[in-house]
């Protein structure tokens, strides 16, 4: 048996005038992002892998290397798990980055390679010429390059695509031994740090580096990433200071301490709040910190023991994820404060009714007309119409027993200058479940 379509007897057409808008109201609960400094850890399925760093990759997922795991691995924001073995054993990947070409690149400490990897996990190696060269840190460049660090050979490395390496030597001999982070610069410039040379460095795409002395003696500057202010930003592991170099003008190098002494600052990078956010490891816990452009701080201890700072990464889904190096897991933690939740304010209005002229009529359907007038189906077999101002006439359905039930504006019937009315009739025989009738008809807006 068909289910009837059943309608209350409907005789009044009903205008509301409303008023109103939209207010602000503040909400407890973050509506996309975790809330701010909760922490969520995920178990990398490969036991004792040591993740060096994560980063947001071009598939949206997290990738990382897996330093003693010998695999490169990507985790979902959910915490779903993939992991790619690398050619040679024990090559020890640490950095890794989103290239231009929309593949992860990295360096393999223990094989002096520079790794590329698809989305889909197909995996690539360079080698570097320069033999034992210590890579470190990566960057992909301004120029769509990739620049890393030769701690050992004391280079600042670039190589394209495609795979052609070139090297430039620094100036500070030894300058990069202890470390040597890098990161692209808001001025099309690279911008590095010299963990032994005490200096921040900065490379043209052409090769031109330029030294600038770091205050505090035997800071140790590790990683260096832009701000959200435009300037550099770097770690200082052994002075537990997070330093700021301006970009594009004077070169000032600023320090701001850190809250707890001896926290031995490690990764850092730009958050979705406008902070810095970095990780740091005082006494053998975990706590992964942020500072603002001003230097107030922030620290959020992780329930996980571990007694070394790793890499943390802004995510795709607006927290900033982090790894436990010997906990072998991949983290996340609330970057964003509560943010205002939009909710209607109360709607208020004057209803002002307009009796149809037959009786018991039902009105069925209702639509805006060409002629900027409302048209409505009445089942009592009329198509009916309502002015603004409340003037109504109906016009008789030529079909007998005839259930007009919905109506909308057509296109041009035919006839220059007027667009119909199409509506719908339903016989009596088809509600009453027969389906014997299904008529469309034409109304034009003068009735005729």
């Amino acid at each position: 048996m068909d289910k009837l379509l059943t309608r209350p007897a409907l005789a009044l057409l009903v205008a509301v005038a409303v008023s109103g808008g939209l207010t602000l109201t503040t909400s407890s609960s973050v509506l996309a992002a975790d809330p701010l400094g909760r922490v969520t850890e995920y178990p990398i399925p490969t036991a004792g892998s040591y993740p060096a760093i994560v980063i947001t990759g071009p598939n949206g997922n997290l990738w990382f290397t897996e330093n003693r795991g010998n695999k490169i691995g990507e985790v979902t924001t959910s915490g779903s798990f993939t992991e790619f073995p690398l050619p040679n054993t024990n090559s020890q990947p640490l950095d890794i980055v989103a290239g231009a070409d929309g593949n992860l690149w990295f360096t393999e400490y223990n094989v002096n390679r520079i790794g590329k990897i698809t989305t889909g996990g197909s995996i690539t190696e360079y080698p570097v010429p320069t033999a034992a060269s210590g890579l470190d840190q990566m960057a992909a460049g301004p120029d769509g390059n990739l620049w890393f660090t030769e701690t050992f050979a004391n280079n600042i490395g670039k190589i394209t695509t495609a795979g052609v390496v070139t090297e430039y030597p620094v100036p500070t001999a030894g300058g990069l031994n202890a470390d040597g982070g890098i990161g692209a610069g808001p001025d099309g410039n690279v911008w590095f740090t010299e963990g032994s040379g005490n200096k921040v460095g900065r490379i043209t795409s052409a090769g031109a580096i330029t030294e600038f002395p770091i205050p505090t003696a035997a800071s140790r500057a590790s990683s260096i990433q832009p701000g959200p202010d435009g300037n550099m930003w770097f770690t200082e592991y052994n002075a537990s200071k997070i330093g700021r170099i301006m970009v594009g003008g004077s070169d000032t190098i600023t320090e701001f301490p850190t809250p707890t002494a001896n926290s031995i600052p490690n990764d850092l990078r730009a958050g979705p709040d406008g902070n810095i956010w970095f990780s740091e490891a005082p006494a053998g816990q975990l706590k992964i910190a942020r500072v603002t452009m001003a230097g107030s701080f922030a620290e959020f201890t992780v329930p996980t023991a571990e007694f070394q700072s790793g890499g943390v990464a802004p995510g795709p889904d607006g927290n900033m994820w982090f790894t436990e190096d010997n906990a072998s897991k991949i983290a996340k933690i609330g970057a964003l404060p509560a943010v205002p939740r939009v909710s209607p304010a109360p709607v208020t209005g004057t209803i002002t009714e307009f009796p149809l002229p037959t009786a018991g009529s039902v009105l069925a359907g209702i639509t805006p007309g060409p002629d900027g007038n409302l048209w409505f189906a009445e089942e009592a077999g009329r198509i009916g119409r309502i002015t603004p101002s409340g003037a109504l006439t109906e016009f008789s359905v030529p079909t007998a027993n005839s259930t007009p039930n919905f109506i909308t504006a057509g296109p041009d019937g035919g006839r220059p200058g007027r667009k119909p009315v199409v509506y719908g009739i339903w016989g009596q025989q088809h509600r009453a479940c027969h389906a014997q009738r299904n008529v469309h008809g034409v109304c034009h807006p003068n009735g005729r």
